[in-house]
């Protein structure tokens, strides 16, 4: 006979209950809480509104000379469209973060105020996600839009996924197709519980917390007012969210230090569906009775020898996407890829594809004849 099996008291078996419920609501408040906070996708709140941004945005707006830049800049530059009291906003890549109200005369004859919302590297997502905050904004009566040879395709970054709320908000205001993005999270609340204890989600937000540990990125942003000495060692954002580089106040670079690059410059160049998604755009923000005008910024003279012939077959390719786009919409376009036409040389930039501020001013509307010169040297650069 086997000694019969002692029951634990019910108390014991209440008690391990309890631990193991207690347990489990301390990991899911401790994954939900992370998940929330940093949100590195933005999907679980409106990123404009957290404190961090809310207080930088403040900080920049007040700024006599400016305040340390961010490179984590997709959720601050969406909170200066959504928030700006300016008539004028401009969007698109660095190629058009330094652009100022008064460093261009054909903007300068258009608008009474500008706030730049340009990000590094932007998508066609970006220009998309704050494209949608112009259209809502009720003071935005004109919009810039940044044109790179990058930016009629799809996926180009993938930083546009930290305010993937805003983007997928803009496509439906725009009556652009849902379905064309796998993006996290969703629009019911069973989805957002979803991705607020998801542990795939955890993974990720630590990751960009890591990485700005690193200093890779930052989830918390520096308010700190810069001095004008400080311009000269660090990027900085100046009140109206342009962008400020040290370079500015250094001697050109030679060929030989240019670094030239074709990143995000992949054939096919752009993607039929996205010209005619980015067409779209622009209508309805034309049917709100807000202009729209397409800016594209000029390549350093040493690129047009080709040594990275991805960027040269790029402008060749995408030069009359954009211009013809532009034409059929009735938009103006401001610049070109080309510099001499617009007398620049080697010491009007900073880098391999960034003009000073100082000489923003020298971008204007092409005439007809100007753009197919303009075009003969894209199709011929070596010549």
């Amino acid at each position: 006979m086997f000694p019969p099996v002692k029951r634990k008291p019910r108390s014991v078996i209440r008690r391990s209950a309890v631990v193991m419920l207690a347990t489990a609501a301390l990991l899911l408040t401790i994954v939900g809480g992370f998940n929330f906070y940093v949100d590195s996708a933005g999907v679980l709140r409106d990123q404009t509104t957290t404190s961090n941004v809310k207080a930088y945005v403040a900080a920049m707006r007040q700024a006599k000379v400016g305040v340390p830049y961010t490179y984590y800049d997709r959720p601050i530059k969406l909170a200066v469209a959504t928030t700006s009291t300016a008539d004028c906003v401009v969007t698109g890549s660095s190629h058009v973060m330094t652009f100022r109200v008064d460093r261009n005369a054909v903007i300068g004859a258009e608008c009474k105020a500008l706030d730049n919302a340009g990000v590094s590297g932007a998508s066609f997502e970006d220009s998309i996600t704050i494209m949608g905050a112009a259209l809502a904004n009720p003071n935005v009566k004109h919009v810039y839009v940044g044109m790179d040879i990058w930016s009629l395709a799809r996926h180009t970054s993938v930083r546009w996924r930290r305010v993937t709320q805003a983007f997928m908000q803009a496509r439906h205001a725009f009556g652009l197709p849902d379905d064309v993005y796998e993006t996290r999270g969703g629009e019911t609340v069973e989805a957002q519980l979803r991705e607020l204890f998801s542990l795939e989600y955890l993974r990720l937000n630590y990751r960009e917390v890591k990485k700005s540990l690193r200093g890779k990125a930052t989830l918390v942003y520096s308010t700190k007012q810069l001095t004008e000495a400080d311009l000269r060692k660090k990027l900085a954002l100046r009140s109206d969210g342009s962008l400020s580089y040290p370079s500015e106040f250094e001697p050109s670079p030679g060929d030989a230090d240019l670094l030239i690059t074709d990143q995000w410059m992949v054939p096919p160049y752009f993607d039929p569906q996205v010209v005619d998604e980015m067409r779209k755009a622009v209508k309805a923000l034309q049917q709100a009775g807000k202009s729209v005008t397409f800016v594209i910024g000029p390549y350093h003279p040493t690129v047009f020898q080709c040594a990275k012939p991805r960027i040269c077959e790029g402008m060749k390719v995408m030069d009359p996407v954009i211009r013809n786009l532009a034409a059929e919409l009735n938009v103006q376009v401001i610049g070109g890829f080309e510099p001499a036409i617009f007398g620049l040389t080697r010491d009007s930039f900073i880098d391999f594809q960034h003009l000073r501020g100082s000489e923003l001013h020298r971008l204007r509307i092409l005439q007809p004849a100007e753009v197919e010169e303009v075009r003969s040297h894209i199709s011929n650069p070596t010549n």
